[in-house]
């Protein structure tokens, strides 16, 4: 009997391992996720309230350090009267965007995040404990008369006390988001992606 269990355990062990194994073996390729130096996305931006539509450049700049150690590539978005920062890190199973305004991730806000591989029925949370991220299809996409293949529709949910949010990603592999609709407190914008260079 002692050996039945010793033998039982021990492929219990080896089982489990191997899962484990399996899991850390997920190989995302680099630019599953483009986050290189140089890689260039030009938007359509609609803006409800603005009542206007406008280009955004958005540029991988550069790279640095937040306060915790974490690299990132800085993202700048040229509006047409501004330029804004993102600070973007990535790795094989997850992209953060953090928001512009510290360099300081105990601080600033997370705008954005993905978890990979993405999967239709995958869910994570995001960045406040009432937001969460479903991915809701995989389709072609097709926006101004451009198919993009194998793109992931992914909805962000969250809510408090004086706020909801409901966001629509768009996501291709090796191309990154093609549409953002975002809408909340009575702020709809739409972000259409027009033209984009990879490096």
């Amino acid at each position: 009997m002692k050996i039945f269990f010793l033998t039982l355990s021990v492929l219990s062990f080896f089982f489990l391992a191997s899962c484990a194994q399996k899991k850390n073996d997920i190989k995302i390729p680099d630019k599953y996720f483009p986050n290189t130096l140089g890689t260039r996305y030009t938007y359509r931006l609609t803006d409800s309230i603005a009542s206007k539509v406008i280009t955004v450049t958005v540029l991988v700049a550069g790279s640095s350090t937040l306060s915790n150690g974490q690299p990132v590539n800085i993202w700048t978005y040229k509006y047409p009267d501004h330029i804004d920062t993102n600070y973007v890190f990535s790795s094989k199973d997850s992209v953060v965007f953090y928001g512009s305004r510290q360099v300081d991730p105990s601080r600033i806000v997370i705008t954005n995040s993905l978890h990979f591989p993405i999967n239709v029925g995958g869910k994570w949370r995001v960045s406040f404990i009432r937001d969460s991220s479903t991915v809701i299809n995989n389709t072609v996409f097709t926006q101004n008369g451009t198919s993009y293949q194998n793109t992931f529709l992914i909805h962000e949910y969250g809510h408090s006390y004086n706020y909801t949010i409901n966001k629509y990603l768009w996501f291709t592999p090796n191309v990154g988001l093609v549409r953002i609709d975002y809408k909340s407190l009575g702020v709809l914008q739409t972000w259409q992606l027009i033209d984009y260079s990879i490096k």
